[in-house]
């Protein structure tokens, strides 16, 4: 795997948030980097302070674009909200029995 920089604006959730305007649960890089190396996450922070041993990698430059984690299936259905996670049950059994 090749070694580069991502480059754009950094989202990152640190933790849960504890309320609508908790900005203490996350970190925002107006102009943020992510060197990757070997496919890992070598370093963060704002692109003005990349290491100068990441500062020859490949760029890739995304501003103004928004460079956060991908998300695995991050939708839900409404119908479920009140019982997600309820009764241990295989998705096909649980839909049939109890939604």
């Amino acid at each position: 795997m090749s070694n580069k920089v991502i480059r754009g604006r950094v989202l990152t959730f640190l933790d849960q948030p504890a309320s609508l305007h908790d900005d203490a649960c996350l970190t925002y890089l107006s102009d943020g980097a992510i060197a990757i190396c070997d496919g890992l996450i070598a370093w963060v922070g704002p692109f003005n302070d990349l290491p100068a041993e990441h500062s020859q990698w490949h760029c890739d430059d995304h501003r103004p674009g928004l460079v956060m984690a991908g998300f695995i299936d991050a939708h839900t259905h409404f119908a479920q909200m009140g019982v997600i996670g309820s009764y241990g049950e295989q998705l096909l059994d649980w839909l049939e029995t109890y939604t």
